[in-house]
């Protein structure tokens, strides 16, 4: 509570100016001294309460011997979002929810940690269903970082023998990721590595290169409640299982290793990373890192007015009338938003020319990725799309063709759908016969280009982001991501089951 008005004006401000559009102009308006002082009397009385990052737990939780925080990839949340468990992506994956199904509630609970899931400043541009709050990458991850580790601190207050599942897909993997990494510091009260049971991964951005030298200091012994999954140890200590694409030498997550490590957790960090996704397996020291650390900085971590983000995307979209700005409340409040953007803008651009001329960079980021962007574009999905878009003008015959299509893409999405379940054997799709003569021949026409691994990489990364829930990524002969559900169901079996073993790596 603030001691007298003279300090309390200190927390409040000098003055307070209310700037309203009006005509043409803006017209400044003045609250009144009494009024200022009525206002900083009413925040006066309010009790101080601690910044969320520090306030302790003060409400009882119903306790679960495991505990599941997952983290959506971006644009799949926000700091609004309500934290049951949802999927991570779409509708393809929600490993808490499905953890409860197969334990039930009173064995597991499950939250979404809601943070923005921002690309970056420049993510105002085209917003998502859920909004954009203007923040960079970095910003967004650290704030998703930071709820989710109040999270495991107020569990682990009111129910210290809960066990911990951290899961998270792409930036929810960064999320994931630097708060287990947290955790294996002992950063996080309450919760010691010990209280973690799982940790899983998929296509993390801050993952480590492979055969790194191990720190300095030796670990602790690691506390396990299943198996150790299969892969490749890495430098930060998380097991990286590349899905029968390989785990890659020089490679790394598209911002860089992280600089926390896993080396307390070793044995239960599950790294699931197609080495053809950048956001995983970027080649070390390459623009794209460049690129991905500059969205990584963090300048400013507070509230942000969504507001300004639905004036930028409404700009973008070909401008406001007066008469719109008037209607949403729009003003100069909203103007270092925009700024913010165009300066994240020019300072991608910077980041750009120090490794040489935007336009040469640009043309050998086509030529090295369009037999890779050629490849997606032959698949099902967008040869459904184009014919549905050409069916309106279309004849009879191009009907036909076009229901053809759609029937052979319901049929190979059938079968996917029964190889997944082990009812049918891999073979190769009509799909995937087209998509690699479709690739083959633009690699034929682009042999004389100087290739370029880093490019190549980015070209692959639409539909290697999404090997993991469709095809193309398998473990065990499980998809990747119903391989995680499997790991996760035994080591969440063995905790009920009260199953713990040491081990050192």
């Amino acid at each position: 509570m603030c001691r007298g008005f003279e300090s309390c004006w200190g927390h409040t401000g000098q003055a307070v100016v209310l700037l309203v559009l009006e005509g043409q102009g803006f017209r400044r308006r003045i609250v009144s001294s009494s009024t200022v002082a009525r206002l900083v009397a009413l925040v006066c009385a309010l009790p101080f309460v601690a910044p969320p990052a520090q306030a302790q737990a003060v409400l009882p939780r119903a306790c679960h011997p495991v505990h599941v925080v997952q983290a959506a990839g971006t644009g799949f949340s926000s700091s609004a979002s309500h934290d049951l468990p949802a999927h991570l992506l779409f509708d393809l994956w929600n490993p808490g929810e499905r953890l409860q199904e197969k334990f039930g509630a009173n064995a597991v609970g499950a939250m979404n940690i809601p943070y923005p899931a921002s690309l970056g400043r420049v993510s105002a541009f085209s917003p998502t269903s859920l909004g954009n709050e203007g923040h960079t990458y970095g910003e967004s991850v650290l704030l998703g970082v930071e709820a989710g580790q109040r999270e495991l601190e107020t569990v682990a207050h009111w129910c210290p023998d809960t066990k911990f599942v951290l899961i998270g897909y792409s930036q929810g993997a960064a999320v994931a990721g630097d708060l287990a990494a947290r955790v294996s510091a002992g950063e996080v009260s309450g919760v010691a590595p010990d209280n973690v049971a799982a940790v899983v991964v998929v296509a993390d951005p801050g993952r480590s290169e492979t055969g790194a030298p191990a720190p300095a200091t030796p670990p602790q012994p690691t506390v396990l409640y299943g198996p150790v999954p299969p892969g490749v140890m890495a430098a930060g200590g998380e097991i990286i299982n590349g899905g029968g694409t390989g785990v890659l030498p020089g490679r790394s997550g598209m911002t860089g290793a992280r600089p926390g490590s896993f080396h307390n957790l070793r044995g239960k960090v599950l790294s699931l990373c197609d080495s053809r996704d950048m956001a995983c397996s970027t080649p070390t020291g390459s623009v794209i890192q460049d690129v991905a650390g500059y969205a990584n900085r963090v300048e400013w971590t507070g509230p942000v007015d969504s507001t300004s983000g639905q004036l930028i995307a409404a700009l973008s979209n070909g401008g406001v009338s007066e008469e719109q700005l008037r209607r949403n409340g729009y003003g100069l409040l909203q103007l270092p938003a925009l700024i913010a953007s165009v300066e994240e803008i020019l300072g991608f651009h910077a980041v750009l020319t120090k490794n040489g001329d935007v336009a040469t960079l640009l043309g050998r980021a086509i030529v090295n990725a369009l037999p890779e962007l050629a490849y997606e574009g032959a698949s099902n999905k967008y040869l459904v799309e184009a014919a549905t878009a050409a069916e309106p003008h279309v004849g009879n015959w191009g009907g036909v063709v076009v229901e053809g299509i759609r029937a052979f893409a319901a049929a190979e999405s059938l079968y996917w759908q029964l190889f997944h379940l082990h009812l049918a054997p891999q073979l190769t799709t009509p799909e995937q016969a087209r998509q690699e003569w479709v690739r083959a021949v633009l690699q034929h026409a682009t042999a004389d280009f100087p290739r370029d691994e880093t490019f190549e990489v980015a070209g692959k990364f639409g539909y290697a982001h999404m090997t993991y829930f469709r095809h193309g990524f398998y473990v065990n002969g499980r998809l990747g991501s119903a391989y995680a559900d499997s790991w996760l169901e035994e080591v969440t079996a063995g905790v009920l089951a009260g199953q713990r073993r040491e081990t050192t790596f």
